[in-house]
């Protein structure tokens, strides 16, 4: 949307700056100085490294420092420079570090910081410096870390800063124990952070004393930084909602500031508080009239509920301000269409494809015009140019396959048509409008038919214009934008089937919740819809929401029984949960239904390894390598299998052989390989193996504890302890991935406890 901006106060100032503002300059003790100095020194150097140093004493141009363990000081010292820059003194800057080793205690856990009704200066500015670590311990988003670190150089004193943490970090995160459905719900976890009591802080106080003494002076409420904080970290997450009703305390709190309002129209469209949004437009209009970016909403909103006239009076106000803006011109002039004013909306698609060239919107209703007013030529050159700009744009192809009908091209006529229907086979006006024309004459294969038939009326119940933008703006990636043009679409049906795409975007933008959500209510109408069943389940099984997954699977099966794929779907979504058994079930399902499919017996082989049954598993293998003899994974299956039970070893070793002719570089396969050629004592093979597969796969503890075993038995002890250790550090690590293969970390331990005992002997 192109606007008309206009500034009537000062940009804001920054978060520093205010907030230093609001407080006179405090007498600090030695004590106190101490704390500021480390304040800094934690802002400059990050939560780890100030948690093994501290800065214990401050000379003119040098900081002392005590350091947990001297290994930490080279890392200190390369970095000296760069600290000394950030940490600000009231005299000359800092020049240098001085280092000494020692203890470095932790502090106590946060307390709980007591809300107060005092008003009395001097209770409110004392710093316990326990509470002060407590709450930047909470923050855990970098932006306000950042934000935060950017105050810490410019503000001098400790309680200005400590007033800006507590705010942002009371409301930043989740405590402790809070529960699930709180963090889930962006509305509850606001309300929880809106009912921090700002009113009597320091801050907003000597602020309220400042404009009072100083009105024309730039001063904001501390709290319209706090709410501009928090909104910025909700759109970064795509949490609209919370971005939305952050926007309405910020604007409340600074009415003045002009993008701010902008900013809260468009959240409130794109959460679809259509309500809300016309109320809060018609009022900001009354602050900034010239504003054209909240107009252009404003008129969107009420021409999308019908009111067509209020609408249109507000277009022409931007176009008062704006003669050039493309989108009002195109949006007034389709009102006018609906109002029968062709006098007006003609002129006006005109001048939409004069002013802008490129836009296949302006050709489109143009050429409409054209059609209405019986001239076929000139429609059939605008139809041409949305196409030669656009050429998926099946409205405007159909239209141009009637207008070749009713120019007596019936070919032509016939070849747009069956475009159309190639890019939607399901447009059943198409169909009808191919069935009149019949087929074609051989005899006129390569020659025009030049008789006129009766034809209907051109296509009825054209698609809306915000339908039409909205999917331009999808294509073209500009996922936002699509989003807030669907929300102005009016049509219950079409609204509807925009909920698919709506929950892509969702899905793009990374809000799995709100996709989810979308696709319930898409289903809500479309009760039979297989599509959106599948759809909704793979929204479900990517957030972790498994068990919801199948339930959709399972009324998707009983949909069509006879799908193989959704008894495969269902067998790997129990799997998944860890219920094998029933995996097994579903699987032999889809064997029935389609029993030439390898990769599902391999699937069942698979599922019944974890079952236990490792003959069943064996025998699905075979199967599988009989239907595909390259099928590498089921290769190393039974390769890997006999390996482990230590029989047919050169079996095993043709199979694992075979898969890495398929999969040379492998490294699960290079393990394979290497495991069986050290159950067969061949030692050195088997450690080449190993090695390969490590450079090949990412770190994994089963690698590394068969790489420990063959060093073992080659008697490289150190090389083995070194192994083992790998594999013991991996496997903690990776212990809560579920249907993941890990060693068992109590033989690890004992390998490594026999390991250092012949080391120690070795040593003597």
């Amino acid at each position: 949307m192109t606007s008309s901006k206009r500034q009537t106060k000062p940009t804001w100032s920054t978060l520093g700056s205010v907030l230093s503002g609001t407080v006179n300059q405090i007498n600090s003790n030695k004590e106190d100085q101490l704390e500021w100095f480390n304040l800094q020194w934690r802002l400059a150097v990050g939560e780890q490294l100030a948690s093994i140093s501290r800065i214990i004493q401050v000379t003119k141009k040098t900081l002392y420092l005590q350091v947990s363990n001297k290994d930490w000081i080279p890392a200190i010292k390369s970095l000296e420079r760069r600290i000394l820059s950030q940490i600000k003194n009231q005299g000359d800057p800092f020049t240098r570090i001085r280092f000494m080793e020692g203890l470095i205690t932790k502090s106590p856990p946060n307390k709980p910081i007591a809300k107060s009704n005092q008003t009395d200066s001097t209770t409110r500015s004392h710093i316990n410096p326990q509470e002060l670590e407590g709450s930047l311990s909470m923050i855990k988003e970098e932006s306000l870390k950042e934000i935060l670190h950017r105050l810490g150089q410019k503000i001098r004193f400790i309680s200005v800063l400590l007033l800006s943490v507590v705010f942002i970090s009371n409301c930043s995160t989740l405590q402790a124990n809070e529960s699930v459905e709180q963090e889930s719900s962006p509305r509850l976890q606001v309300a929880s952070s809106s009912s921090v009591d700002l009113s009597h802080s320091l801050a907003i106080e000597k602020s309220r004393n400042q404009t009072m003494s100083e009105p024309e002076g730039d001063f904001k409420d501390p709290r319209a930084y706090y709410h501009y904080l928090m909104a910025l970290k909700s759109l970064r997450k795509s949490d609209f909602k919370d971005a939305a009703f952050q926007y309405e305390q910020l604007v409340e709190y600074d009415a003045e500031t002009e993008e701010f309002s902008v900013r809260l129209a468009q959240l409130l469209l794109r959460t679809n508080q259509m309500d809300k949004a016309i109320e809060f437009c018609r009022e900001a209009l009354i602050r900034y009239p010239k504003n054209n970016d909240i107009r252009e909403i404003y008129a969107d909103i009420l021409s999308s509920r019908g009111q067509k006239e209020k609408a249109l009076e507000q277009y022409e106000k931007t176009l008062e301000l704006d003669s050039k803006n493309t989108r009002s011109i195109l949006l007034a002039g389709i009102i006018y269409e609906d109002m029968g004013r062709y006098d007006k909306s003609t002129p006006m698609f005109q001048k939409v494809v004069l002013l802008e060239p490129s836009n296949p919107l302006g050709y489109y209703y143009l050429g409409k015009s054209f059609v209405r007013e019986d001239r076929f030529d000139k429609a059939k050159i605008n139809m041409e140019k949305v196409l030669a700009l656009r050429p998926n744009f099946n409205s405007a192809r159909t239209y141009l396959g009637w207008i070749f009908e009713n120019l007596g091209h019936l070919r032509l006529a016939r070849q747009e048509y069956q475009i159309v229907l190639k890019l939607n086979p399901q447009n059943l006006k198409v169909k009808e409008y191919l069935s009149r024309l019949g087929d074609p004459k051989p005899a006129m294969a390569f020659e025009e038919e030049t008789f006129k038939p009766e034809i209907n009326p051109p296509i009825e119940n054209d698609p809306s214009i915000h339908l039409k933008i909205g999917k331009i703006y999808f294509e073209q990636a500009a996922y936002l934008k699509a989003l807030d043009e669907f929300r102005l679409v009016s049509s219950p049906e079409e609204r509807n089937d925009l909920r698919v795409l709506i929950a892509k975007i969702y899905e793009v933008i990374g809000r799995l919740d709100e996709a989810i959500e979308e696709m319930n209510l898409y289903m809500a109408e479309e009760r039979e819809s297989m599509g959106a069943l599948l759809q909704t389940a793979r929204l479900y099984s990517m957030n972790k929401q498994t068990e919801k997954a199948i339930e959709l699977l399972i009324q998707a099966a009983h949909f069509d029984p006879t799908n193989s794929r959704l008894f495969h779907s269902l067998a790997l979504a129990h799997s998944s949960v860890g219920k094998h058994e029933k995996g097994v079930q579903y699987m032999e399902a889809a064997i029935k239904l389609d029993p030439n499919n390898a990769s599902y017996y391999f699937d069942l082989g698979a599922l019944m390894e974890k079952t236990g049954n490792l003959e069943g598993a064996i025998e699905n293998m075979k199967k599988t390598i009989i239907l595909n003899p390259l099928h590498s994974n089921a290769h190393n299956f039974l390769g890997y299998i006999y390996a482990i039970q230590g029989t047919q070893l050169n079996e095993a070793e043709e199979h694992l052989k075979k898969a890495l002719k398929v999969q040379p570089r492998n490294g699960y396969f290079l393990d394979s390989l290497g495991w069986i050629y050290f159950q067969m004592g061949e030692h050195d093979k088997a450690l080449e193996q190993i090695k390969k597969a490590i450079i090949y796969t990412p770190p994994d503890p089963v690698l590394y504890d068969h790489l420990g075993d063959i060093h073992f038995e080659l008697r490289n002890y150190v090389e083995a302890h070194k192994a083992w250790r790998s594999s013991r550090t991996l496997t903690r690590i990776k212990q809560d991935k579920k249907n993941l293969e890990l060693p068992n970390e109590a033989d690890l331990d004992q390998k490594i406890k026999k390991v250092q005992q012949l080391l120690r002997q070795n040593s003597f």
